[in-house]
């Protein structure tokens, strides 16, 4: 599911410049996704907090520090300082539609990218390797 996101995400931007809000949810879906699946065989809260998953992937040592401190950056860059009810439900601030400089959605897009491609990787290791 979430290579689906990421492509659309991809395509959205390359599309268009004037669709911020719908790529960067696009970005935090792929993102929930991934960890989500790194996640898969644990009994996990719902939730869309991607710092909440992040903790869960790291104490059930799926994600040691080293892998954290390499999708820090990429997580920040997805969710800024907004939160997934305000990235999915922007209409709440009128100004949210129009106030994502293109910047930050390339760096949504990049770092959504980047977390999907670790996680495929990540995924393929521990399935090598009989871990789950």
């Amino acid at each position: 599911m979430a290579d689906g996101y990421v492509r659309s995400a991809r395509m959205l931007f390359e599309a268009s410049g004037s669709a911020p809000a719908p790529t960067a949810l696009l970005a935090w879906q792929a993102v929930e996704n991934d960890l989500k699946a790194l996640s898969v065989g644990h009994e996990i809260r719902r939730t869309h907090d991607i710092g909440e998953l992040m903790d869960h992937l790291r104490d059930n040592n799926v994600l040691n520090h080293s892998d954290i401190s390499q999708l820090s950056s990429a997580c920040a860059a997805v969710t800024g300082s907004r939160t997934y009810n305000a990235t999915r439900y922007p209409e709440s601030d009128p100004s949210y539609w129009s106030s994502l400089p293109r910047e930050s959605i390339t760096s949504a897009v990049l770092g959504a990218e980047h977390i999907h491609n670790f996680a495929r990787a990540k995924i393929a290791s521990l399935y090598a390797s009989g871990t789950s």
